[in-house]
């Protein structure tokens, strides 16, 4: 079960990477993988990973859901 207060902590260190250039930047895949210096296609799977963890159908979610864990409202 997530937690409420903080839902991505079961999130492994590179998913939360990923999470928070989405939430913060609304980064693409191809820039996340230009950032951290990886394939697309790795990101797309962390992506896929995070999502599912996350249970939220799509990245703005899941960004949203981070931001407002972190106490940010949103974009």
């Amino acid at each position: 079960m997530v937690a409420p207060d903080r839902p991505y902590r079961n999130l492994t260190f590179r998913e939360t990477q990923i999470l928070r250039l989405i939430a913060y930047e609304r980064a693409t895949n191809a820039r996340i993988a230009m950032r951290l210096g990886i394939g697309e296609g790795t990101v797309k799977v962390h992506v896929h990973h995070l999502l599912a963890k996350l249970r939220v159908p799509n990245r703005d979610e899941a960004a949203l859901l981070y931001l407002r864990a972190e106490g940010r409202r949103g974009w």
